[in-house]
């Protein structure tokens, strides 16, 4: 059948059994257009990323009105492998909806292959600390404190909403976009999302990242 001028392996009454039998993911309160975004960006996976990485999809109004850096676009909870959407997100324009879903399954991946983003390989990309070397507890809990020596930390505030990560990162290293300066897990996750996205100029301050991506993660 056609829709969203592509064709899709399913229709409007067989798209949740789809899921279930080609990647072993359950939907929850997902729609027919929102699992087409879905098959969208998981086909741009193999499906060995999938199997056993994530087993729910549910769609998570209670995170609230999209905004355009705080993190209430998803979230993925590890105990139960499974991924939760904002459905506001899901309504965007397509490239900004499979970026939302490849970011929470980078996240997916990251945790079913131990943390890669909290290994020293990873971390020492950007610097990743949690404790810059001389710092005192009450600088750190301090959330006006935001550069240390060569370290700083990301601070989001927007639409009333206050967020102050408790990681900080190397003033030279780069990203793919602000918000992965957050700590090593949102870096990856973002990275992750970029690459398989073939969003490649996105990496032209820190190309090492995508090599990791495509020689530790999706070559692996």
């Amino acid at each position: 059948m056609q829709h969203l001028s592509k064709y899709y392996p399913f229709d409007e009454h067989g798209y949740k059994e789809f899921f279930e039998s080609e990647y072993g993911i359950k939907l929850g309160s997902i729609n027919f257009e929102e699992s087409c975004r879905l098959f969208d960006a998981f086909n741009m996976l193999p499906k060995k990323f999938f199997i056993g990485t994530i087993k729910l999809i549910e769609i998570d109004p209670s995170l609230g009105k999209p905004l355009k850096v705080y993190p209430n676009h998803g979230r993925w909870e590890e105990d139960f492998k499974a991924m939760y959407l904002n459905p506001e997100v899901l309504k965007h324009e397509p490239t900004e909806s499979i970026h939302l879903i490849l970011h929470e399954t980078g996240h997916a991946i990251d945790a079913g292959m131990d943390n890669i983003s909290l290994k020293k390989a990873w971390r020492n990309m950007s610097g990743w600390t949690q404790s810059p070397p001389g710092i005192t507890q009450q600088e750190k809990s301090n959330q006006a404190y935001l550069e240390h020596d060569d370290y700083r930390r990301l601070k989001i505030e927007e639409d009333q909403q206050l967020l102050v990560s408790n990681w900080w990162y190397d003033k030279d290293a780069h990203f793919v976009r602000e918000y992965a300066s957050r700590n090593p897990k949102e870096d990856f996750a973002e990275s992750f999302a970029y690459y398989v996205m073939r969003e490649l100029n996105r990496f032209k301050d820190c190309p090492e990242k995508a090599r990791f991506i495509r020689d530790e993660v999706i070559n692996k």
